[in-house]
C-alpha cells in the first residue's frame, strides 16, 4: 500500500497550497492529519471534485432547481467505457 500523504505533506510544509484527489487519504484519522498539517502551515487542502462544476452537472441542477420534473429526490450517474487493452 503507497502511502498518499506523504508528498502533500511535503508540499504543505513547502508552502504551496495542494490539489488533492479521491482518494485523498486511506482513512478519516490521515484526513483530518492533513488538514491540522494544512493549518498550521498556513495553506490549503482542496478536494478535487471534477464532476461537481462539469457542464453536464451543472445542467442537471439547473433542470432539478427548476421544477419541471417535480421534486426530485435522488440523482445518479453512471460512466460506462468499453476500450480495448494494450497489455
Amino acid at each position: 500500500m503507497i502511502n498518499t500523504w506523504r508528498w502533500p505533506k511535503d508540499c504543505l510544509h513547502a508552502g504551496a497550497d495542494v490539489l488533492v484527489t479521491k482518494p485523498w487519504a486511506l482513512n478519516g484519522a490521515e484526513a483530518r492529519s492533513m488538514l491540522a498539517v494544512a493549518t498550521a502551515c498556513g495553506r490549503r487542502v482542496l478536494p478535487w471534485l471534477p464532476m461537481r462544476f462539469s457542464a453536464e452537472a451543472m445542467r442537471v441542477r439547473e433542470i432539478v432547481r427548476s421544477g419541471v420534473l417535480g421534486e426530485v429526490f435522488l440523482v445518479r450517474r453512471s460512466v460506462n467505457q468499453y476500450a480495448v487493452r494494450n497489455d
